[in-house]
């Protein structure tokens, strides 16, 4: 075990008689932090780095944990490390850890470890644990407050000794973003006590069988599937003795499971806490990743943001509207635009014509001209040259990515690699400087040459395959990898006969042509409200269209609805027709330039009509003025005449909604003077 990480000098310590000391040794709240996921969700950036020390949102992953255990009030934490072990000893002695006077941080190097259930059966043997102690994995981000939590788990313990375990879980409706699909549970306890009866997992199940003695001489029992694991615990010591007396338990499941069907004999019992408070979430796959990264951003798990430097220890990050992160030292050029949900790190630099939204950028990255990075995490000392394109992608630290170069989603990119130029990878890519051999002896003599076929001639690293069996039971399972697209990766180390059958599904993908619509209205409505040049806000359309590989139907038809939305977005009641008229010609003169960009050809004018007439068959107001709006269109040269023609001589769209097909006949029962008038125009001409 390595010496304690936290202490000063005996010296400066204040002496105090030894008998105090061992008094006080039973009220020191420890902790257990699991410093390894025993899985390769993240291959294969892990193969270079430990999971607990990747950035997120640019802070090292057990700065979130390390942070929440000691505002917690816990004196004495124990890290258990096994992947990497040294390089986590290195980062805590320089850290800020280094130098806690109210808490004292031990690592425990283990490279023989393999589970969560040899990790605590290690920390047994080493008769670490003198109390309860909270136990958690070391890529958690939390900030629920265990004050309360921790009272009810020691008065209940005070009249009930075998009360062994308090999991914590958060309310969480099915389908919530940080309702991780691996971790997706029904519960069942006394509504009472919140003792826990039953804890399945149901990833893939639309059927479920409860035992009959769940029910058998009680009351009232609670059935949850409301509830979100905050992979949080509450533990007694006897925890860790019954993970050693029974070699069965390797995973947090395992131990549930045991003793629950052990409970009539043993009597151990576990209870539940459930709070509506507070946020916790474990990045535990890439989904995860991505999403409490949004989260971070949008301020959900707050105080842990950004801009917070008491957590974050970094100074100069300025907040502004649309959730914008910009380090003081950072450089953006005016003729670049920044959509929402962006964090610019210190040093970085970004060039002209470039678009970044819902993405991070670390510390000292070199952002060339043209580049559109959307939904991505760029870690630190990257460089991407010219007219790139990076769509929901993980590029790590040093990697240089040269001209024309385009990752498309679920792309990885581990340090060091070197892509391009013109290159384009495929989804799901994964890139790393170490070879797919590596792990295996080499003859000396043998040089396995880059990949130069798929990164360029420039390229420097091989593809690599993630490896999708279980090495011991033979699975392969399917877990959540970024933005919800599934991954297959190597399962947990979870033996369990009734989970090793299972494999956890695709969850259905959200409405993307929705979210897309979301996106040209948060980038045109801030566009206008700010006055943003129209060739700016074609930047942040287009990067939301490869962002979600939306249509050039799908764009025109957003932007034509969100042009008619934002006067009753502004003024949040609803506007007379003469006012919505006067507000939607001042609208129109001030993205005339986007809106000729887009309506250029006559398929595009005939999608715009489309949109239009949906719109404006929908609001008595809308159809009113369409005939005056249809003419200022035309007028202003957005609208071709013959498009227009072409369009009303269509049958309107169908729709199975027969008050809306009424509303359609109205709309184009306003507008046919205009028409008529045009048609007798080109008779004339003719």
């Amino acid at each position: 075990m390595a010496a304690p990480i936290g202490q000063g000098k005996k010296s400066d310590r204040k002496k105090s008689a030894p008998h105090k000391e061992d008094l006080k040794q039973e009220d020191v709240l420890q902790a257990v932090v699991i410093a390894d996921s025993f899985n390769q969700r993240f291959d294969p950036i892990t193969r270079q780095c430990p999971r607990v020390l990747l950035p997120l949102v640019n802070v090292p992953l057990l700065e979130y944990t390390l942070h929440f255990l000691v505002t917690a009030g816990v004196e004495e934490i124990f890290i258990f490390c096994c992947s990497h072990p040294e390089k986590i000893k290195k980062y805590l002695r320089d850290s800020k850890w280094n130098n806690m006077e109210r808490c004292k941080i031990t690592p425990i190097l283990s490279d023989a470890c393999m589970s969560l259930g040899d990790a605590l059966r290690e920390i047994e043997n080493k008769s670490l644990i003198r109390g309860d102690f909270i136990l958690v994995n070391g890529d958690l981000v939390s900030s629920v407050k265990l004050d309360k939590i921790l009272e009810e788990h020691r008065g209940r313990r005070v009249k009930d000794k075998l009360a062994i375990m308090t999991i914590v879980m958060r309310k969480a409706n099915p389908g919530h973003r940080t309702r991780c699909l691996e971790d997706d549970y029904v519960l069942v306890t006394e509504p009472t006590r919140n003792k826990l009866l039953h804890h399945q997992k149901v990833s893939n199940q639309t059927r479920l069988d409860l035992p009959l003695t769940i029910v058998q001489g009680r009351g009232d029992v609670d059935i949850h599937y409301d509830l979100q694991d905050c992979q949080l615990s509450i533990c007694s010591p006897q925890v860790t003795q019954l993970f050693t007396d029974n070699f069965d338990y390797q995973t947090r499941d395992d131990f549930i499971r045991g003793i629950l069907v052990n409970e009539e004999i043993l009597g151990n019992t576990i209870h539940v806490h459930m709070t509506n408070t507070g946020y916790s979430a474990r990045c535990s796959n890439l989904y995860m990743y991505n999403s409490i990264s949004q989260d971070i951003m949008n301020r959900w798990a707050y105080p842990l943001v950004p801009d917070n430097s008491m957590f974050t220890q970094h100074k100069g990050y300025t907040f502004t509207r649309r959730h914008l992160y910009l380090a003081n030292t950072s450089t953006v050029t005016q003729e670049s635009s920044l959509g929402e949900n962006v964090v610019l790190g210190h040093g970085s630099t970004v060039g002209t014509a470039s678009h970044i939204s819902h993405s991070v950028i670390g510390n000292n990255c070199t952002i060339g001209d043209n580049v559109v990075i959307s939904g991505s995490y760029i870690w630190d000392n990257v460089t991407i040259g010219a007219n790139c394109v990076i769509t929901k992608a993980i590029v790590c630290d040093g990697v240089c990515m040269t001209t024309d170069v385009t990752l498309q989603p679920g792309c990885i990119l581990s340090y060091n690699v070197v892509v391009g130029p013109s290159v384009c990878l495929n989804e799901h890519t994964l890139v790393s400087l170490s070879g797919p051999d590596d792990g295996f002896d080499q003859p000396d003599d043998i040089v396995v040459e880059y990949d130069t076929v798929l990164l360029g001639v420039e390229g420097k690293g091989y593809s690599i395959t993630a490896d999708v069996t279980d090495t011991e039971g033979g699975e392969i399972e399917l877990v959540q990898g970024l933005h919800n697209v599934p991954v297959s990766v190597v399962s947990e180390s979870d033996n369990s006969e009734d989970e090793s059958e299972e494999s956890l599904p695709q969850t259905p993908p959200p409405d993307d042509t929705k979210l897309f619509y979301n996106e040209v209205l948060d980038s045109l409505l801030g566009g206008v409200e700010e006055n943003v040049k129209c060739e700016n806000m074609v930047l942040e359309v287009n990067a939301s269209k490869y962002a979600y590989n939306s249509t050039m139907k799908e764009v025109n038809q957003a932007i034509t609805k969100v042009l008619l939305e934002i006067p009753r977005i502004r003024s949040r009641t609803e506007l007379e027709p003469s006012e919505l008229l006067q507000q939607l010609r001042r609208l129109i003169g001030q993205m005339k330039g986007l809106l000729k960009n887009y309506m250029k050809t006559f398929e595009s004018n005939i999608e715009f009509l489309e949109a239009f007439e949906e719109h404006c068959s929908q609001y008595v107001n809308y159809t009113k003025i369409s005939t005056k709006l249809l003419h200022y269109l035309y007028d202003q040269d957005i609208i071709r005449e013959e498009a227009i023609l072409k369009w009303f001589n269509n049958k309107p769209p169908p729709t199975h909604d027969p008050t809306l097909s009424d509303q359609c006949l109205v709309f184009r029962k306003q507008i046919q003077p205009f028409i008529s008038w045009l048609e007798e125009a080109e008779e004339e001409s003719d």
